[in-house]
């Protein structure tokens, strides 16, 4: 209710009535914004999509998805302080809303927040468990962890495994025997190949006694990693000797610049993760350059006779023989250069230590 008040004219209070009622949207309204903005988003329309999100939770702040999708929007974008104040509204009111504490992790590990973003990041699991939260006590206290038989559940994709085995590697030290229940039932070969782990569990296989369970994701969290403490000791991913000299032979012209590209991820998950080879292509043109493949699997449908003519394609038994990557890791162990769209080669290659450039379409 408008009460008048001699301190406001009654024009004034007119005025504000209107301005209530025009900014009032329906319920038919609010749905086609809705709907409009959500397709922008499927079409990567994102500033387009951006102000239509903002105007249903200007006149409606209750309605959590389209300040859900607002936020994430707002992520997408690169402006990451005002994502963050949206995140942080949405848990306000829905505390245990998954997405929002994603979101929000996400958000906060682009600024580089990570203290704030890994915990945020372990609503993944549904929420934070208290086993993880005791390992983190334990290893907080406990530098000696010889005897101690820790289990790490691998997740997410291979990319991500191998950009957390520079923690493995340090539970190591500590002394611990690492078993590893992996997710990916191609990757046990290269996890045993790598001199800190000492059993590797394949899908299906039953899982043996523990002392500490962790999730690999959760252990910066585990760590209580900040900007300082992020194990950068690398490399921490080693090729096999064999296997290196092996493809020294097929590789190594040691008067050029032997350069690996990659140019096309698993686009079942993402679409877009992939860049014509046409471009890669061009670097053949540059004087003492020699390119090699390290596609499998996708993308191999834009290998041109032309194409192959000035690019060095790997053998169909590449990664077969000896397991997932054991080929690659030696390969790139060969090259000066990786250039990749794919995130898990731009993973492997960081880890080996080799110089790389991630291109992101």
């Amino acid at each position: 209710m408008i009460l008048l008040h001699k301190k406001y004219p009654l024009f004034l209070l007119l005025a504000l009535i209107n301005t209530i009622f025009l900014h009032a949207l329906s319920k038919k309204q609010i749905t086609d914004l809705f709907n409009q903005a959500v397709t922008y988003l499927k079409q990567k329309k994102y500033v387009q999509s951006l102000p239509l999100f903002k105007k249903i939770i200007d006149t409606h702040p209750d309605i959590s998805a389209a300040r859900y999708n607002y936020a994430h929007t707002l992520k997408t974008l690169q402006k990451m302080p005002e994502a963050i104040k949206q995140y942080t509204i949405i848990l306000q009111q829905e505390p245990d809303n998954i997405h929002a504490h994603i979101g929000l992790a996400q958000a906060h590990l682009a600024l580089g927040n990570l203290k704030h973003g890994f915990e945020h990041l372990e609503w993944r699991l549904g929420k934070q468990h208290q086993y993880i939260l005791d390992a983190r006590t334990f290893l907080a206290h406990h530098n000696n962890l010889t005897d101690k038989k820790i289990l790490l559940c691998e997740e997410w994709g291979v990319g991500d495994t191998v950009q957390m085995l520079r923690y493995v590697r340090e539970l190591k030290k500590r002394g611990a025997y690492i078993m590893i229940q992996a997710w990916h039932k191609n990757i046990g070969p290269l996890l045993l190949s790598q001199p800190y782990v000492d059993h590797v569990i394949l899908p299906q296989e039953p899982i043996l006694p523990y002392h500490i369970k962790i999730p690999m994701v959760s252990l910066p969290f585990v760590f209580q990693t900040i900007q300082k403490t992020i194990p950068a000791d690398i490399p921490y991913l080693f090729a096999q000797p064999k296997l290196v000299e092996k493809w020294q032979h097929y590789s190594t012209d040691e008067k050029k610049i032997n350069i690996g590209i990659c140019w096309q991820g698993n686009t079942i998950h993402d679409p877009n993760k992939y860049m014509p080879l046409y471009y890669f292509a061009q670097l053949t043109d540059i004087p003492n350059v020699k390119i090699y493949s390290l596609q499998k699997e996708h993308g191999l449908d834009q290998l041109t006779k032309n194409i192959q003519q000035k690019i060095k394609i790997v053998p169909e038994t590449f990664d077969t023989q000896h397991g997932s990557f054991m080929d690659t890791l030696a390969l790139m162990q060969n090259l000066d250069l990786i250039i990749t769209v794919d995130t898990s080669i731009a993973h492997i290659a960081g880890a080996l230590g080799k110089k790389t450039f991630l291109v992101l379409p």
